[in-house]
Order: C-alpha cells, then sequence, then structure tokens
C-alpha cells in the first residue's frame, strides 16, 4: 500500500525533481569552469529561491490528483486508517524534497573546487553529517512551507491559490512569532530555542488537516474549510503557550537565575554587580538580601560607574534596534532618569551608541564616548565623540576623538586631581594588540597626552588597574625589541613608570589591589604574586596545580585576603591575614560549575559559579553557607 502511493508521488513531481537536477548540473559545471560569481549566484538561487519555492509547489499538490480525478471514494476505500494515508501521502512527497538536498549535499562534497567556491558564501553550507550548520535555511524552512502547503491542499482543488495563500499564511506567522518572541525578550524573558515556535504552527497545520481529513464530509466544502479552521485555530493557540512555557522556562520554574558579576563594586560596605536583563542589583550582607535597583530599565549592558552615592549605567530600549540610553540614580535606586536618549529623533545623540562612560570622582560630571557612521564621499568612516556634562543635564560639551581607523576608545577614570580624563586607544584586531595606547586628556584644554605606548589590551582589562587613591595605573606591555613582557605601574601625578615583574612570558590573568591602595595582587600562570607598593617589592605567595583565573580577593575592611586553592582534590577557601599567613581553610560544600569568582566583604566572602543559580555566600567567623540567590 505505502509502496504503491510512494512511486505514485515520485511519478507525479518527477518534473520538480528533474529541474532540480538541471539546476545542480548547472551549478556544477560552472564551477568546473572556473566561473566563481556565476557558480555563487547559481547556488544561492538554488538553495534559497528555488528549493523553498520547490516545497510550496510539492505541498500544494498534495491532495490535487485526488481533486483532478474526483478519487476520494477511491482512497478513502483503502482498508487503511485516514489517518496513516495522509501520512503515507505526506512522507512520500517529502521524500523528493529530501533526496534533492541530499544529492546537493552530496555534490558539494565529492567536488572539492565546488566546496571551496561555496565556503564564500556569507551563509554557513554543511560540512559534515552530524555537525552544527544552518539547518533552517536549507532543511526546517522548506519542511514548514511544504507542511503548511500540503496542509491545506485538502481544502481546495486549485493549487495555484494552495500556493499564494500558503505563502501569506506561512510570512504572517512568521512575523507574529518573530515579534512575538522579541516581545517575551524585551519584557526580560531568557528566550531561547526559538524556532519551536515556527515548527509548532507547522503541526497544528498538519494535525487540523488529519483531523479535517477524518472527520469532515467532503461532499460539503464550506463546512470542511469551517472545521479546518477551528481546528487549526485551537492548535496555533495551544502552540503559543507551549512555545511560552518553553522559551521562558527557566523563569517559570524557577526561583534562579544567570547572574554576571564581573562588573562589581563595594560600597559602603555592600556590594552592588550587574545583570543583563535584571540590571543592577544590590546585596545588603546585614539584610542577606538582593534588591534590583534600576526597575524602569529592560536590559542592562557593559559595565557601571559608581562614584559618591550615584550610579551611571547603560539601558538597551530595544534589542531589535539595539538603542541605548545613558540613566543615572542615586545607590538606593531612586531618582532614576536617563541623561543620554539614543532612541529619540529629537535628541542629539539619535543613532549614536554610547561606547564608554565614567562619572568624575565627586559624581558631579559624567563623561562618555560616542559612536557614529558618517559618509566621507563614497566611504564611511566611524566618528568617536568625547562628550562631557553635569549629571543634572546641563552644561553639556564635546571633542571629536583623534583614534585611528579599526580602533576604539574607552573610558579607565576619572582621577580626581586636575582635570582630566586617561582613556585607552586599542586596535579592535587581537593580532594588533601592541599599537593600543594610554592617554590623558586635558578637558581643559582639550589636548590629548600619549602616557603608554605597546599595551596589550585583552590582559589590561582582567587587572583591577584603578588605585583606590587614583594616582597610579598598573598595566601590562610587551617591549617589541626584546619581545619581553612586562608588569608596570604609571604614577598619574609625575608621569613615571615602575618595573614590577619582567619575563618572557607573564601568563597574566588578573589583579586586584588591597582596599587602602598599599597592595596588589596578581595571578600569573599557577602563582598568585603580591606587590608591596610601599616596600617596593614583589613576592610569591601562592602555588596552584590549575592554570586559569584564581578567585582572590580582600575583606573590604582589608584585614584579610581570602584565596580559592583546590586542597586534596576539593576546593577550599583559604583565609590568610593581612601578612598572608593561612589562618584557616573553609571547605566548600557547594558544587560550582566553571570558574568559581570570589569576592570579598566585611568578614564575608562570596561566591558565584559559571553555572545558573549557583549564588553563595560564607562567613569567614562562623563557616556558615548560605544560598543568596
Amino acid at each position: 500500500m505505502f509502496a504503491k502511493i510512494f512511486i505514485k508521488e515520485w511519478r507525479e513531481n518527477i518534473t520538480i525533481f528533474s529541474l532540480a537536477v538541471l539546476m545542480m548540473t548547472a551549478t556544477v559545471i560552472l564551477s568546473l569552469t572556473s566561473k566563481e560569481e556565476m557558480t555563487l549566484y547559481s547556488s544561492e538561487m538554488f538553495l534559497l529561491l528555488f528549493l523553498p519555492l520547490a516545497a510550496l509547489l510539492l505541498g500544494s499538490g498534495g491532495f490535487y490528483t485526488e481533486f483532478k480525478d474526483n478519487a476520494w471514494v477511491y482512497l478513502f476505500s483503502r482498508p487503511v486508517k485516514k489517518e496513516l494515508l495522509w501520512i503515507f501521502k505526506y512522507v512520500s512527497q517529502l521524500s523528493v524534497l529530501l533526496v534533492i538536498f541530499v544529492i546537493f549535499y552530496l555534490v558539494r562534497r565529492i567536488l572539492p573546487g565546488l566546496d571551496k567556491i561555496l565556503q564564500d558564501l556569507d551563509i554557513n553550507y554543511p560540512e559534515a553529517f552530524g555537525e552544527r550548520f544552518s539547518i533552517s535555511v536549507y532543511v526546517v524552512i522548506p519542511i514548514i512551507a511544504f507542511t503548511i502547503a500540503f496542509s491545506l491542499s485538502l481544502l481546495y482543488d486549485k493549487q495555484f491559490i494552495i500556493f499564494f495563500v500558503s505563502i501569506l499564511l506561512g510570512t504572517g506567522l512568521l512575523y507574529i512569532s518573530q515579534n512575538y518572541l522579541y516581545f517575551l525578550w524585551e519584557r526580560g524573558f531568557r528566550v531561547r530555542s526559538e524556532g519551536i515556535l515556527s515548527v509548532l504552527f507547522a503541526l497544528s497545520f498538519a494535525f487540523a488537516s488529519i483531523l479535517t481529513l477524518a472527520k469532515s464530509d467532503f461532499s460539503q466544502v464550506g463546512k470542511k474549510i469551517f472545521r479546518f479552521s477551528a481546528y487549526a485555530l485551537i492548535l496555533l493557540i495551544i502552540s503559543f503557550l507551549i512555545s511560552t512555557v518553553w522559551v521562558t522556562r527557566g523563569q517559570i520554574f524557577s526561583s534562579s537565575s544567570s547572574f554576571s558579576i564581573w562588573h562589581y563594586q563595594v560600597h559602603q560596605g555592600k556590594f552592588y554587580f550587574q545583570d543583563f536583563r535584571q540590571g543592577i542589583l544590590l546585596y545588603d550582607p546585614d539584610q542577606e538580601k538582593i534588591q534590583r535597583l534600576n526597575r524602569k530599565s529592560r536590559f542592562s549592558f557593559g559595565s557601571f560607574s559608581l562614584r559618591a552615592g550615584k550610579i551611571v549605567f547603560l539601558q538597551i530600549r530595544s534589542m531589535r534596534q539595539w538603542t541605548q540610553d545613558l540613566w543615572i540614580m542615586n545607590t538606593d535606586g531612586t531618582g532614576a532618569r536617563p541623561l543620554v536618549e539614543s532612541s529619540k529623533e529629537d535628541s542629539l545623540f539619535y543613532k549614536k551608541r554610547t561606547r564608554s562612560f565614567i562619572l568624575s570622582h565627586d559624581a558631579d560630571r559624567v563623561a562618555f564616548i560616542t559612536t557614529h557612521s558618517e559618509k566621507e564621499g563614497e566611504k564611511s568612516v566611524w566618528i568617536q565623540t568625547l562628550w562631557q556634562m553635569n549629571t543634572d543635564g546641563t552644561r553639556l560639551k564635546s571633542q571629536i576623538l583623534d583614534v585611528p581607523e579599526s580602533h576604539g576608545a574607552d573610558l579607565i577614570f576619572w582621577p580626581s586631581f586636575g582635570n582630566s580624563l586617561v582613556l585607552v586607544v586599542h586596535s579592535v584586531s587581537l593580532a594588533r594588540q601592541k599599537s593600543s595606547q594610554v592617554r590623558m586628556i586635558d578637558l581643559d584644554e582639550g589636548t590629548s597626552q600619549v602616557l603608554l605606548k605597546n599595551i596589550v589590551v585583552p590582559h589590561f582589562w582582567r587587572f583591577g588597574h584603578l588605585h583606590p587613591s587614583q594616582e597610579y595605573l598598573i598595566f601590562r606591555m610587551r617591549e617589541d625589541e626584546e619581545n619581553k613582557e612586562s608588569l608596570a605601574l604609571l604614577n598619574l601625578k609625575t608621569k613615571e613608570t615602575t618595573e614590577l615583574f619582567s619575563a618572557d612570558l607573564l601568563k597574566l590573568w588578573s589583579g586586584k589591589w588591597s582596599p587602602d591602595g598599599s597592595k596588589i595582587a596578581f595571578s600569573r600562570g599557577r602563582e598568585l604574586w603580591i606587590y608591596d607598593l610601599e616596600e617596593k617589592k614583589v613576592e610569591k605567595i601562592s602555588q596552584r596545580n590549575y592554570e586559569y583565573e584564581i578567585g582572590f580577593d580582600w575583606t573590604s575592611d582589608g584585614q584579610k585576603f581570602i584565596l580559592l586553592a583546590p586542597i586534596d582534590g576539593e576546593n577550599q577557601l583559604i583565609v590568610m591575614d593581612s601578612n598572608f599567613q593561612e589562618i584557616k581553610s573553609i571547605k566548600i560544600p557547594i558544587q560550582f560549575m566553571g570558574t568559581i569568582t570570589v569576592r570579598g566583604l566585611e568578614n564575608v566572602a562570596i561566591l558565584k559559579g559559571t553555572g545558573k543559580g549557583r549564588f553563595w555566600r560564607v562567613d569567614l567567623e562562623t563557616e556558615e553557607w548560605k544560598k543568596v540567590f
């Protein structure tokens, strides 16, 4: 029974299959004649145009023969359930589409020249069976189009009408599903598995078609269409509900969330950190609770600047257009208001992106850098502008930064002495790290002075480079002549540089200043080192058996140093005094995922893994562990 249906469907659709073979043959011939541009055009047309249209043609002709020959009675007389007849015909016609794709894939793999040409396409071609590739372009979208058209072909005998109705319905549902997912995303849900809604839509049409075939009287066309529409509407609503639960299941069924505390600051004994969706959050160890501060914002992007009771941060107003507004608020979450609104057409900052921002030491002023493109003849160039203004929105000033092409500028800090800003200018290419510079800009004169050259930016950012007094900058650089790396200290007042450590390869991961600014701890390969600013000496205080970022920090009062280290195969939190003599080691009873981050408060340590819902605190005196979130 199935074999007869399979042969019948292949015989009726042999024309579409033949056209596909002809197009693939033309692509192969073009590749063999080294016509690369024509080969690209031909292959793009085949995969992005012919394959979806072929899917619609195959699907819209699903039950065309039964209408044309009035063969419904003959079809239903078969000793097989109607549901199985639908599935037999569906699988038989779908196999034509899949065989076309498989042949193209195999031809591409067999001909290395064709494979090389097609690698220049912007879309990702599959490289081997079982590997991840852009399946949505080649398989899922044509199958969804085929399924919708095949399901509708049961309703009407005019194939071209089914063809165009399928296009309209598919396009409309795709538009609705994308906007619906964006709606969930912009409401703070962690949307994932975006393709599930499109798949559920196709299945809704398929089940509605099967139910209509099984239960409808085909002599009454109007009732048949009405029954199909009712089934499809109910199933589409269920699809929305299922997809909503699926893409937001982490927030609906669990109280945990994934926090990123790489951007953090301890202020007045409280811990401020930032999450992409939750925004700026405050953890008060005395009250043992987390408070969300910027409730008006949906997304908080990048780092934040906290000085003298105020916080400046970026809010993403629209994920689709990626418009960013610069906001300011008090450290208790009150007084939140926008400083820069790039999403409003009448704004001076419309379509400008804020790259970096920082508060002055007294929080009376804010400086930020914006980027935008301008046309110079036929060429577009990126303009980077440094702005400064009072935090009440008055006295706005600006100056264009003299930044080379393919370089970015980021503010490091705003010293408490003088009226100048320190920023780093670095190449966006990792291969050109040594072209990075540290500059100081005089805000009164508008002049720029290069303080450092050959800065290694990727590791530079992982250092706690800002000294508490804001007089010193610690950095990593590489000398071209000797090909050596060094860790050095720059005095911003005197412009003098002191080398702290030098080696052929530093392997530096991170560094942190002590609260009083007298010492800095930095991890080098498998070692932890301390530099004493007053005694001007560096010494190793710890050795470990793994080589990646280590968790360590001072408590906020500077009286203790806490260090994460594996002992006898178990993670331990080592507590040291101010002279780095071990006081105790605390066993970590929680199984953290990935790298563990350690942050110190007053007699309290906060530990966070890279997994979801792993945010704990431990009292360094009582050794009591509590889950924060």
